[in-house]
Protein backbone atom coordinates (compact mmCIF):
# COMPACT_ATOMS: atom_id res chain seq x y z
CA UNK A 1 0.00 0.00 0.00
CA UNK A 2 1.49 3.36 -0.98
CA UNK A 3 2.18 6.20 1.43
CA UNK A 4 -0.42 8.23 -0.46
CA UNK A 5 -3.08 5.61 0.12
CA UNK A 6 -2.16 5.33 3.78
CA UNK A 7 -2.33 9.07 4.26
CA UNK A 8 -5.65 9.16 2.49
CA UNK A 9 -6.88 6.49 4.87
CA UNK A 10 -6.00 8.34 8.07
CA UNK A 11 -7.19 11.58 6.52
CA UNK A 12 -10.61 10.07 5.83
CA UNK A 13 -10.75 8.59 9.30
CA UNK A 14 -10.01 11.89 11.00
CA UNK A 15 -12.28 13.79 8.65
CA UNK A 16 -15.07 11.51 9.80
CA UNK A 17 -15.37 13.83 12.76
CA UNK A 18 -16.41 16.49 10.32
CA UNK A 19 -19.36 14.46 9.17
CA UNK A 20 -21.00 14.93 12.53
CA UNK A 21 -22.15 18.22 11.05
CA UNK A 22 -24.35 16.26 8.66
CA UNK A 23 -26.20 14.68 11.56
CA UNK A 24 -27.38 17.98 13.01
CA UNK A 25 -29.33 20.72 11.34
CA UNK A 26 -27.55 23.92 10.47
CA UNK A 27 -27.46 26.70 13.10
CA UNK A 28 -30.57 28.77 12.83
CA UNK A 29 -32.61 25.73 11.75
CA UNK A 30 -32.46 23.92 15.07
CA UNK A 31 -34.91 25.89 17.17
CA UNK A 32 -38.68 26.06 17.05
CA UNK A 33 -38.93 28.94 19.50
CA UNK A 34 -40.81 26.57 21.78
CA UNK A 35 -41.17 27.05 25.49
CA UNK A 36 -38.34 25.30 27.37
CA UNK A 37 -40.88 23.06 29.10
CA UNK A 38 -42.11 21.68 25.76
CA UNK A 39 -45.42 21.46 23.95
CA UNK A 40 -47.45 18.91 22.02
CA UNK A 41 -47.89 20.32 18.52
CA UNK A 42 -50.73 18.90 16.39
CA UNK A 43 -49.75 17.58 12.97
CA UNK A 44 -52.01 16.13 10.27
CA UNK A 45 -55.37 14.71 11.38
CA UNK A 46 -54.82 15.45 15.05
CA UNK A 47 -58.18 16.61 16.43
CA UNK A 48 -58.58 20.14 17.67
CA UNK A 49 -59.03 20.80 21.35
CA UNK A 50 -62.49 19.80 22.47
CA UNK A 51 -63.13 17.60 19.43
CA UNK A 52 -63.69 14.16 20.92
CA UNK A 53 -64.74 12.52 17.67
CA UNK A 54 -62.36 10.10 16.00
CA UNK A 55 -60.71 11.73 12.94
CA UNK A 56 -61.42 8.70 10.78
CA UNK A 57 -64.00 5.97 11.00
CA UNK A 58 -62.63 3.15 13.13
CA UNK A 59 -59.37 5.04 13.77
CA UNK A 60 -58.07 4.18 17.21
CA UNK A 61 -54.34 4.60 16.85
CA UNK A 62 -52.56 7.94 17.12
CA UNK A 63 -48.85 8.70 16.88
CA UNK A 64 -46.80 11.07 19.01
CA UNK A 65 -43.36 11.85 17.60
CA UNK A 66 -40.52 12.53 20.03
CA UNK A 67 -37.49 13.93 18.14
CA UNK A 68 -33.89 14.03 19.28
CA UNK A 69 -31.41 16.65 20.35
CA UNK A 70 -31.63 20.09 18.73
CA UNK A 71 -34.40 18.97 16.40
CA UNK A 72 -35.70 21.60 14.00
CA UNK A 73 -38.52 22.17 11.57
CA UNK A 74 -37.44 19.30 9.32
CA UNK A 75 -37.22 16.80 12.15
CA UNK A 76 -38.65 13.39 11.21
CA UNK A 77 -40.07 14.99 8.07
CA UNK A 78 -39.83 11.83 5.97
CA UNK A 79 -42.08 10.02 8.43
CA UNK A 80 -44.50 12.89 9.01
CA UNK A 81 -45.51 12.92 5.36
CA UNK A 82 -46.26 9.20 5.37
CA UNK A 83 -48.37 9.51 8.51
CA UNK A 84 -50.35 12.30 6.87
CA UNK A 85 -50.89 10.27 3.69
CA UNK A 86 -52.11 7.32 5.77
CA UNK A 87 -54.51 9.65 7.65
CA UNK A 88 -53.07 8.62 10.99
CA UNK A 89 -53.53 11.32 13.66
CA UNK A 90 -50.13 12.61 14.70
CA UNK A 91 -48.59 15.19 17.01
CA UNK A 92 -45.01 16.12 17.81
CA UNK A 93 -43.46 16.77 21.19
CA UNK A 94 -41.37 19.90 20.71
CA UNK A 95 -39.03 20.60 23.58
CA UNK A 96 -35.73 22.18 24.49
CA UNK A 97 -33.38 19.21 24.53
CA UNK A 98 -30.79 21.22 26.46
CA UNK A 99 -32.82 20.78 29.65
CA UNK A 100 -31.88 17.10 29.68
CA UNK A 101 -33.71 13.78 29.48
CA UNK A 102 -35.57 13.73 32.77
CA UNK A 103 -37.12 17.24 32.73
CA UNK A 104 -38.22 16.63 29.12
CA UNK A 105 -39.76 13.31 30.14
CA UNK A 106 -41.67 14.94 33.00
CA UNK A 107 -43.20 17.40 30.55
CA UNK A 108 -44.04 14.72 27.98
CA UNK A 109 -45.72 12.71 30.72
CA UNK A 110 -47.96 15.68 31.56
CA UNK A 111 -48.87 16.36 27.93
CA UNK A 112 -49.69 12.74 27.15
CA UNK A 113 -52.02 12.58 30.15
CA UNK A 114 -53.92 15.58 28.80
CA UNK A 115 -53.98 14.20 25.24
CA UNK A 116 -55.43 10.82 26.15
CA UNK A 117 -57.94 12.34 28.56
CA UNK A 118 -59.34 14.44 25.71
CA UNK A 119 -59.39 11.56 23.20
CA UNK A 120 -60.64 8.42 24.95
CA UNK A 121 -60.61 6.42 21.69
CA UNK A 122 -56.88 6.93 21.13
CA UNK A 123 -54.23 4.29 21.65
CA UNK A 124 -50.87 6.02 21.47
CA UNK A 125 -47.81 4.87 19.56
CA UNK A 126 -44.68 6.79 20.47
CA UNK A 127 -42.17 7.05 17.62
CA UNK A 128 -38.86 8.51 18.72
CA UNK A 129 -35.56 9.55 17.22
CA UNK A 130 -32.20 9.50 19.00
CA UNK A 131 -32.39 11.19 22.44
CA UNK A 132 -36.19 11.14 22.12
CA UNK A 133 -36.03 7.39 22.77
CA UNK A 134 -34.53 8.01 26.20
CA UNK A 135 -37.17 10.62 26.97
CA UNK A 136 -39.97 8.22 26.00
CA UNK A 137 -38.45 5.32 27.92
CA UNK A 138 -38.28 7.49 31.03
CA UNK A 139 -42.00 8.17 30.62
CA UNK A 140 -43.34 4.67 29.97
CA UNK A 141 -40.97 2.85 32.32
CA UNK A 142 -41.23 5.19 35.27
CA UNK A 143 -43.03 3.69 38.27
CA UNK A 144 -45.04 6.92 38.40
CA UNK A 145 -46.51 6.32 34.92
CA UNK A 146 -49.96 4.79 35.36
CA UNK A 147 -51.60 5.28 31.94
CA UNK A 148 -52.43 2.20 29.88
CA UNK A 149 -53.00 4.19 26.69
CA UNK A 150 -49.45 4.04 25.27
CA UNK A 151 -49.15 0.57 23.84
CA UNK A 152 -46.24 0.82 21.42
CA UNK A 153 -42.79 2.47 21.47
CA UNK A 154 -40.81 2.57 18.21
CA UNK A 155 -37.30 3.93 18.72
CA UNK A 156 -35.11 5.05 15.83
CA UNK A 157 -31.38 5.13 16.66
CA UNK A 158 -31.83 5.41 20.45
CA UNK A 159 -28.54 5.90 22.35
CA UNK A 160 -29.58 3.50 25.10
CA UNK A 161 -25.94 3.09 26.11
CA UNK A 162 -25.02 6.66 25.17
CA UNK A 163 -22.86 8.09 22.42
CA UNK A 164 -19.14 8.71 22.80
CA UNK A 165 -19.55 11.85 20.67
CA UNK A 166 -21.12 13.51 23.71
CA UNK A 167 -17.74 13.29 25.45
CA UNK A 168 -15.78 15.11 22.75
CA UNK A 169 -14.19 18.44 23.61
CA UNK A 170 -14.57 20.51 20.44
CA UNK A 171 -11.75 22.93 21.27
CA UNK A 172 -9.30 20.10 21.95
CA UNK A 173 -10.33 18.21 18.80
CA UNK A 174 -9.88 21.34 16.71
CA UNK A 175 -6.42 22.05 18.15
CA UNK A 176 -5.31 18.46 17.65
CA UNK A 177 -6.44 18.20 14.04
CA UNK A 178 -5.28 21.68 13.08
CA UNK A 179 -1.77 21.26 14.50
CA UNK A 180 -1.06 17.79 13.12
CA UNK A 181 1.06 17.95 9.97
CA UNK A 182 2.44 15.52 7.46
CA UNK A 183 5.36 15.98 5.05
CA UNK A 184 5.77 19.37 3.35
CA UNK A 185 3.80 20.94 6.27
CA UNK A 186 0.55 19.59 4.83
CA UNK A 187 -2.12 20.06 7.49
CA UNK A 188 -4.59 17.29 8.04
CA UNK A 189 -7.54 19.63 8.36
CA UNK A 190 -7.81 23.20 7.15
CA UNK A 191 -9.08 26.19 9.11
CA UNK A 192 -12.51 26.19 7.50
CA UNK A 193 -13.02 22.49 8.27
CA UNK A 194 -11.88 23.04 11.85
CA UNK A 195 -14.44 25.83 12.29
CA UNK A 196 -17.18 23.58 10.93
CA UNK A 197 -16.18 20.81 13.32
CA UNK A 198 -16.15 23.24 16.22
CA UNK A 199 -19.66 24.45 15.31
CA UNK A 200 -21.00 20.90 14.99
CA UNK A 201 -19.55 19.66 18.27
CA UNK A 202 -20.46 22.91 19.96
CA UNK A 203 -24.12 22.12 19.38
CA UNK A 204 -23.95 19.48 22.11
CA UNK A 205 -24.93 21.86 24.89
CA UNK A 206 -26.68 21.82 28.23
CA UNK A 207 -27.60 18.83 30.35
CA UNK A 208 -28.41 16.69 27.31
CA UNK A 209 -24.73 16.31 26.44
CA UNK A 210 -24.02 15.15 29.96
CA UNK A 211 -26.99 12.77 29.90
CA UNK A 212 -25.94 11.12 26.62
CA UNK A 213 -22.36 10.37 27.68
CA UNK A 214 -21.84 6.61 28.18
CA UNK A 215 -22.15 5.74 31.85
CA UNK A 216 -23.95 8.97 32.77
CA UNK A 217 -26.12 9.05 35.89
CA UNK A 218 -29.25 9.40 33.76
CA UNK A 219 -28.36 6.31 31.71
CA UNK A 220 -27.62 4.39 34.89
CA UNK A 221 -31.03 5.28 36.29
CA UNK A 222 -32.69 4.27 33.02
CA UNK A 223 -30.84 0.95 33.10
CA UNK A 224 -32.39 0.19 36.47
CA UNK A 225 -35.90 0.55 35.05
CA UNK A 226 -37.79 -2.44 33.69
CA UNK A 227 -39.54 -2.70 30.35
CA UNK A 228 -43.21 -1.78 30.57
CA UNK A 229 -45.12 -5.05 30.00
CA UNK A 230 -48.07 -3.12 28.51
CA UNK A 231 -45.86 -1.57 25.81
CA UNK A 232 -44.60 -3.30 22.67
CA UNK A 233 -41.04 -2.16 21.94
CA UNK A 234 -39.27 -1.85 18.59
CA UNK A 235 -35.78 -0.56 17.85
CA UNK A 236 -34.44 0.42 14.42
CA UNK A 237 -30.67 0.85 14.46
CA UNK A 238 -28.67 2.55 11.71
CA UNK A 239 -25.47 1.08 10.28
CA UNK A 240 -24.88 3.68 7.56
CA UNK A 241 -21.84 5.30 9.15
CA UNK A 242 -19.83 7.62 6.88
CA UNK A 243 -16.43 5.91 7.21
CA UNK A 244 -15.76 2.55 5.49
CA UNK A 245 -14.38 -0.11 7.81
CA UNK A 246 -11.19 -0.50 5.78
CA UNK A 247 -10.23 3.07 6.65
CA UNK A 248 -9.94 2.07 10.30
CA UNK A 249 -7.45 -0.66 9.36
CA UNK A 250 -5.44 1.71 7.17
CA UNK A 251 -5.42 4.23 9.99
CA UNK A 252 -4.02 1.68 12.42
CA UNK A 253 -1.24 0.76 9.98
CA UNK A 254 -0.35 4.38 9.33
CA UNK A 255 -0.38 5.20 13.03
CA UNK A 256 2.14 2.46 13.73
CA UNK A 257 4.37 3.46 10.81
CA UNK A 258 4.30 7.19 11.42
CA UNK A 259 4.85 6.73 15.16
CA UNK A 260 8.03 4.77 14.36
CA UNK A 261 9.29 7.14 11.66
CA UNK A 262 8.22 10.39 13.33
CA UNK A 263 8.28 9.81 17.09
CA UNK A 264 7.76 13.54 17.71
CA UNK A 265 4.36 13.17 16.02
CA UNK A 266 3.39 9.95 17.78
CA UNK A 267 1.23 11.41 20.54
CA UNK A 268 -0.64 13.72 18.16
CA UNK A 269 -1.26 10.87 15.74
CA UNK A 270 -2.52 8.70 18.57
CA UNK A 271 -4.88 11.43 19.75
CA UNK A 272 -6.26 11.93 16.25
CA UNK A 273 -6.84 8.23 15.77
CA UNK A 274 -8.53 7.86 19.15
CA UNK A 275 -10.79 10.80 18.32
CA UNK A 276 -11.82 9.40 14.95
CA UNK A 277 -11.76 5.68 15.75
CA UNK A 278 -15.30 5.41 17.08
CA UNK A 279 -17.91 2.83 16.19
CA UNK A 280 -20.46 5.61 15.77
CA UNK A 281 -18.68 6.72 12.58
CA UNK A 282 -17.79 3.33 11.10
CA UNK A 283 -19.98 1.88 8.37
CA UNK A 284 -21.70 -1.25 9.61
CA UNK A 285 -21.14 -0.32 13.25
CA UNK A 286 -22.95 2.99 13.60
CA UNK A 287 -25.07 5.63 11.90
CA UNK A 288 -22.66 8.56 12.31
CA UNK A 289 -23.87 9.51 15.79
CA UNK A 290 -25.03 6.35 17.59
CA UNK A 291 -23.31 2.95 17.50
CA UNK A 292 -25.61 0.05 16.66
CA UNK A 293 -24.52 -1.78 19.82
CA UNK A 294 -25.59 1.23 21.87
CA UNK A 295 -29.16 0.94 20.62
CA UNK A 296 -29.71 -2.50 22.13
CA UNK A 297 -31.98 -2.85 25.12
CA UNK A 298 -32.53 -5.92 27.28
CA UNK A 299 -35.90 -7.53 26.80
CA UNK A 300 -36.50 -5.99 23.36
CA UNK A 301 -36.81 -8.69 20.70
CA UNK A 302 -37.82 -6.48 17.76
CA UNK A 303 -34.39 -4.98 17.06
CA UNK A 304 -33.56 -4.40 13.38
CA UNK A 305 -30.43 -2.96 11.80
CA UNK A 306 -30.85 -0.96 8.59
CA UNK A 307 -28.40 0.87 6.37
CA UNK A 308 -29.39 4.42 7.31
CA UNK A 309 -27.51 7.44 8.62
CA UNK A 310 -28.58 9.15 11.81
CA UNK A 311 -30.50 11.99 10.23
CA UNK A 312 -32.07 10.11 7.31
CA UNK A 313 -35.44 10.17 9.07
CA UNK A 314 -35.45 13.94 8.51
CA UNK A 315 -34.33 13.79 4.90
CA UNK A 316 -36.38 13.47 1.72
CA UNK A 317 -38.27 10.16 1.61
CA UNK A 318 -37.16 9.89 -2.03
CA UNK A 319 -33.81 8.39 -0.99
CA UNK A 320 -33.63 4.60 -0.74
CA UNK A 321 -32.36 4.55 2.85
CA UNK A 322 -34.96 7.03 4.11
CA UNK A 323 -37.75 5.21 2.25
CA UNK A 324 -36.86 1.84 3.73
CA UNK A 325 -36.58 3.30 7.22
CA UNK A 326 -39.96 5.01 6.94
CA UNK A 327 -41.50 1.83 5.52
CA UNK A 328 -40.31 -0.16 8.53
CA UNK A 329 -41.72 2.41 10.94
CA UNK A 330 -45.02 2.62 9.09
CA UNK A 331 -45.36 -1.16 8.97
CA UNK A 332 -45.22 -1.24 12.76
CA UNK A 333 -47.49 1.78 13.20
CA UNK A 334 -50.14 0.37 10.88
CA UNK A 335 -49.93 -3.09 12.46
CA UNK A 336 -50.63 -1.45 15.79
CA UNK A 337 -53.56 0.47 14.33
CA UNK A 338 -55.04 -2.74 12.93
CA UNK A 339 -54.95 -4.60 16.24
Amino acid sequence: MTNGTQRKGIYRLAMGAMLLALATEAPGKSAWGQEPTGELVPLAHWPEAGDRAAPARGQRSAVVLVPGMLAGERSMGALRQQLADAKIPAAMFRYDSNVGVEPAADRLNELLAVAVAGQPQFRITLVTHSMGGLVARQVVESPDWTSDRVDRLIMIAPPNAGSSLATLDSAEVKRTLSNLQFDQQRVLIDERAARLLDTALGQFLGDARQDLAPGSEVLKRLDRLERNPRVQYSILAGSGGPIPGWVRTVGQLLLAKQSFQRPEQAEKLKTVFQTANRDEWIEGLGDGVVATRSTRLSGVVDHQELDFAHNDISQSPDTDTARRLVDEVMRRVQANAAE
